[in-house]
Parts: C-alpha cells; sequence; structure tokens
C-alpha cells in the first residue's frame, strides 16, 4: 500500500516538471512597437518577428503649434533738443560774433587804497602809588612770588618763593625744578581770576609789593602755609613757616632744598 501512494505522488511530480518544461519551449508573443517615420509623417507599427509589416495609423493627439510672441511695438525716435547754458535757450543755439580785437588789451585800473597810519601807542610809565591803595583785576602768574594785573608786575610781599630753573630733591632721590612747580601750584590757585591788591611800596625794581587777596584769602600766607615760600622781610608770616616745617610739607619735606634768596646769588646753602 505504501509504495502505491510513493508511485503516485512521483507521478504527479513527474507531470509538474513535464508541464513547466513544454511552457519554456513555446515563443514568446510577439512584442509591438509604434515608431514615426519622419519623411512620410506616418505612425507605423512593428512587430518583433514582422518588420515588413507597415500599418500606418494617425497621431492620437496633435502637437499645438509653437505660440508666436508679439513683438514688441517700436516708436519713432525724435532728437532731443540741446540745451545751452540757460533752459530757456533754443537750440540750436545762436552763435554770437567774436568782439573785435583790441591790442594792446586794456586792463583794468588797479584802486590803490592807502595804508592806515601806523598808531603810535604813549609809553607806559609806572606812576608810583600812594600806600595802602588797591587795585582789582584778572592775574596772570609769572613765577612764584611775582603776578601780572593790568599791565603791572606786582611782588608778593612777606614771602620769597623758588626761582624757575632752582633745583630740588624729593624723598625718593628724584631732582626736579622746584621754581615750576611753585608757579604751576600758583596758576591752579590765581590764575587769570579775579584778585584784589593791597599795594604797600614799590621796590628797586620797578615792582609793585602788596598783599593779594583772592575771595578773601591771604595767597601769601597760603603759599608759605603750604611750604611752596618761605617767610621773608617780615615777619608777618613766622606762624605759618613753623606749621610747614612741623609739617613737613612742601620744601621742607623734600631730602635737599635751598634758601631761595641764596640760589639768586649763586650759593647753594641748604633749607634743610
Amino acid at each position: 500500500m505504501i509504495y502505491f501512494y510513493v508511485a503516485l505522488i512521483a507521478i504527479g511530480v513527474w507531470g509538474v516538471i513535464f508541464e513547466a518544461w513544454k511552457q519554456t519551449d513555446e515563443p514568446a508573443p510577439p512584442s509591438k512597437k509604434t515608431v514615426r517615420d519622419a519623411k512620410s509623417d506616418a505612425w507605423t507599427t512593428h512587430t518583433s518577428l514582422q518588420w515588413d509589416i507597415v500599418q500606418p495609423e494617425p497621431p492620437d493627439t496633435v502637437q499645438p503649434e509653437p505660440e508666436q510672441k508679439p513683438e514688441p511695438k517700436t516708436y519713432p525716435r525724435t532728437p532731443r533738443p540741446r540745451q545751452g547754458i540757460w533752459p530757456t535757450q533754443k537750440y540750436p543755439p545762436q552763435r554770437k560774433e567774436n568782439p573785435p580785437l583790441h591790442w594792446p588789451p586794456s586792463l583794468p585800473e588797479k584802486r590803490i587804497v592807502p595804508k592806515p597810519a601806523p598808531v603810535i601807542e604813549p609809553e607806559k610809565r609806572i606812576v608810583p602809588l600812594p600806600e595802602k591803595q588797591k587795585i582789582n583785576g584778572r592775574a596772570y602768574v609769572i613765577d612764584g612770588d611775582t603776578i601780572g594785573l593790568n599791565g603791572q608786575r606786582i611782588r608778593l610781599a612777606g614771602i620769597d618763593a623758588p626761582e624757575l630753573a632752582q633745583q630740588a630733591q624729593r624723598r625718593n632721590g628724584q631732582w626736579f625744578d622746584a621754581g615750576e612747580l611753585v608757579k604751576a601750584c600758583l596758576i591752579k590757585k590765581i590764575g587769570y581770576r579775579w584778585i584784589t591788591v593791597t599795594v604797600e611800596k614799590e621796590d628797586k625794581y620797578g615792582r609793585l609789593v602788596g598783599r593779594v587777596t583772592c575771595n578773601s584769602k591771604d595767597i601769601g600766607a597760603w603759599l608759605v602755609r603750604n611750604g611752596y615760600a618761605v617767610a621773608s622781610y617780615d615777619n608777618r608770616y613766622d606762624a605759618q613757616e613753623h606749621l610747614a616745617r612741623k609739617g613737613n610739607l612742601g620744601m621742607w619735606g623734600d631730602r635737599t632744598a635751598y634758601w631761595p634768596s641764596t640760589w639768586r646769588k649763586g650759593e647753594k646753602i641748604r633749607l634743610n
């Protein structure tokens, strides 16, 4: 019984193989191909087996004609009138005849303006003023103890400041110009400010000697109190000099400083 079923299965397998082999031997149906003849503008259908059979067929769709773009409009070009110097001038500009030449050419007359006569100012003379006269104005600084006011040189009374180019040495060993330093401090204090000078006398150099105040403060006392000058010629500022010496201010705090009166004579006598 088993052999019977095995035989049936074998017969079925062989049948399937035979059918598959039979289908592979059959030729494939011819494929169609539709082409367009460029000369006759006809459509022909060719098969893969019969190429000699030509069957014209009308095309399925008609190709539209290309659109023609409208030509741009052209307008006649009119010449533009040429503008002259002024907008109202017509075209073409009218030419003017050249004026006749004159030789030698006439030159414009030169106008001679007379120069003003020089103004001769009278010589300024310093008139000695009576004692205790007051002068007001804006001051400019000349050096540490001399100022200028209304064209006159005024020396501060009771003080003596270092001269310009007078050398001094700081605590750190650096040398500097003590006169320029005192002048800069005085400029910062009263430079171009309103001051009042109480004139006391006139010295041998023609300078006025007096007491200078600014905002009701004595400038001579301020210089001595900060060690920028020393009390001299009288004892009005001895108390301020004592405080500056005690506090090591200004020249009293430097390592090396010289008396201004001896520096002017060419001698170097130390102040401290």
